[in-house]
């Protein structure tokens, strides 16, 4: 059975034996209540799994197999803000039965190859009010849960507690949600720190993830690369569960952050002790976007060539060209994306996320520790020259396919400026948002160059094809010429692109 997916948006409290629920008659007064149902017990039994190293929960992640109560099975809940996750839902099977691999999956990031295995069992006596609106519509629940956690894994006794939960339906406004908090406030509860009732039971052994740093000229340049890398690697993950999912334009995103994380690594390299793992880290990267080239280029080339024939008269559409274009790209595409897919399920993709992890928290240089209106700055100068290098390549090509080439060089070159500027700007300010916006604008002039390139070889390919099948291959020509046509024009706009860079 496929996973049911729904926003749970909840609060906490914590709350003394002694405290009783507010009354009835206090919570039919609340905005939009109609009906007070309850309360009705509910006795659940829930087993929290992670890896050994607590990889779920350190990404305030919790995966649960629960008995008991109307939501008995399967729960993977994600992180979406403090008070609200995204809760995946599936059925119980048997009693023995492994962690479902469907959820696995939207955590393999974190998880990978690690055994996931019991953590903490969670039995919870529940007092349930349902609050109900006009025409029977369930707004929120209030309930009343007297909790037990006993680990699993070391023999450090259990521990209880009472909290209580509210938590909203789709149907439940802002309003409801501000005024349920202020009555069982006035009751004698407080906002719980805790998150879950995972985190709750493991206290201090529960991993915290560092703040997000405040960066100002004045901060290490030390902090703004390790800033720049916990969010990229964050990002990494993010869009591989994704790309599992087959989430739009994830493919994209996923080789986006894989080329930004090497961007980084390459601008930073004179703040890393070891720059030799941190190239090896690069390599991998580099084999994971290759890996992805394929699916990526070919939704790009679908979309140009779609875009190029809806500019053509219709009598100038000779043959079946817009069939050949859908058979041949859906198959590379299916051929690419599979092949992408297997990346990330091998031991190779999973070292490389642990090296990325490393890198992280890796020993820097003392040139880290120089405030970052000095270092860092110097390091985005030190990229932007390469640019410029790369450009005056460019110029002494000595014919169209060595410029291609170059150019291409030249787009890399800016991109790579842009995402040092990017890294930069939290500390450095408008300066780098300036220069970000400068180099991505070179970068988007020489990416429709580029795919312009690709575009002229595919349409090649496709002629070739078409006329092996006996079709004419004159549409095809005509997509061409225009895309020559299309170059020729591109240069002033490039060396626009490339003066406002200064």
């Amino acid at each position: 059975m496929a996973a049911s997916v729904h926003a749970e948006v909840e609060r906490k409290y914590d709350v003394d034996e002694h405290v009783a629920l507010p009354d009835r008659r206090a919570l039919a007064q609340l905005p939009g209540v109609a009906v007070v149902e309850g309360p009705a017990e509910e006795r659940l039994e829930a087993t929290y799994v992670d890896t050994a190293g607590l990889d779920l929960v350190a990404h305030k992640v919790t995966l649960r197999r629960r008995t008991g109560g109307h939501d008995a099975g399967w729960t993977l809940k994600l992180p979406v803000s403090r008070e609200e996750r995204q809760e995946v839902h599936l059925p119980l099977g048997p009693a023995d039965e492994p962690v479902p691999e469907e959820l696995l999956d939207r955590v393999r990031a974190h998880v990978r190859d690690h055994a996931v295995t019991p953590l903490v069992r969670i039995s919870t006596t529940r007092q349930v009010h349902r609050l109900i609106g006009d025409g029977g519509v369930l707004l929120a629940w209030l309930v009343d849960d007297q909790v037990t956690a006993t680990p699993l894994r070391t023999d450090s006794g259990t521990s209880s507690w009472r909290e209580w939960e509210v938590e909203l339906t789709d149907e439940g406004g802002r309003e409801l949600w501000d005024a349920l908090d202020a009555v069982v406030g006035a009751a004698g509860a407080s906002r719980s720190d805790s998150g879950s009732k995972l985190a709750r039971s493991l206290g201090e052994g529960a991993p915290e993830p560092p703040p997000p740093a405040r960066l100002s000229r004045r901060s290490s340049a030390g902090d703004v690369l390790r800033e720049a890398l916990t969010t990229q690697v964050e990002a990494l993950k993010t869009q591989d569960a994704a790309v599992r999912r087959g989430a739009g334009d994830s493919v994209h995103q996923l080789r986006i952050a894989s080329r930004r994380l090497r961007s980084t690594l390459a601008t930073y390299r004179p703040l890393l002790r070891d720059p030799d793992a941190a190239q090896t880290v690069r390599d991998e990267l580099q084999w994971l976007g290759l890996g992805l080239n394929t699916a990526r280029d070919t939704q790009v080339m679908q979309a140009r060539l779609a875009s190029l024939l809806e500019q053509e008269p219709e009598p100038l559409v000779v043959g079946p060209v817009q069939e050949r274009i859908a058979a041949e790209l859906t198959k590379r595409f299916v051929t690419g994306l599979r092949e992408g897919l297997a990346l990330l399920d091998q031991e190779r993709y999973f070292r490389l996320l642990d090296a990325l992890d490393a890198l992280v928290v890796a020993p820097l240089t003392a040139r880290a520790d120089k405030p970052a209106g000095t270092v860092v700055h110097a390091l985005v100068g030190r990229t932007r020259r390469r640019l410029r290098r790369a450009a005056r390549r460019a110029e002494r090509a000595d014919d169209r396919d060595q410029r291609d080439l170059a150019l291409h060089e030249v787009r890399k070159a800016a991109k790579r400026l842009r995402y040092a500027a990017e890294t930069a700007r939290p500390a450095l300010g408008k300066p780098m948002k300036k220069l970000a916006r400068r180099a991505k604008a070179l970068q988007d002039v020489l990416g429709e160059h580029q795919d312009g390139v690709v575009c002229r070889a595919l349409l090649l390919d496709l002629a070739t094809s078409a006329t092996a099948h006996g079709e004419s291959a004159f549409t095809y020509g005509r997509l061409h010429a225009h895309e020559e046509a299309l170059t020729a024009t591109q240069e002033a706009a490039y060396r626009q692109a490339l003066a406002a860079l200064g």
